[in-house]
């Protein structure tokens, strides 16, 4: 598994905050690495900024909602699931 540097954990605790709400700080090193070290060896990337610049990038926000998901799956489910709840009773109450 690719070691993330400090400088990284920043970045993508960043990044990760902007896209999903999720707070990380620098303890959370080796959580980062454990969550989202199969993603940097799935997209070949070479750092884990490289993945965050990669999922910047992806206008399809597939690699966005994989990264949110490996952080925190339970949320991201969730959130996925509310918004398809309100939506449902959007259109089925009209």
């Amino acid at each position: 598994m690719k070691k993330i540097i400090p400088e990284e954990v920043k970045s993508v605790s960043e990044y990760i905050y902007q896209v999903s709400g999720i707070s990380l700080n620098q303890t959370k090193a080796y959580l980062i690495e454990t969550r989202l070290g199969a993603l940097i060896e799935q997209f070949k990337c070479s750092s884990y900024r490289h993945l965050c610049l990669m999922a910047k990038g992806d206008k399809t926000k597939v690699l966005e909602t994989k990264i949110i998901s490996a952080v925190d799956g339970d949320s991201a489910r969730t959130m996925f699931g509310e918004v398809v709840k309100i939506y449902a009773k959007k259109f089925k109450s009209n």
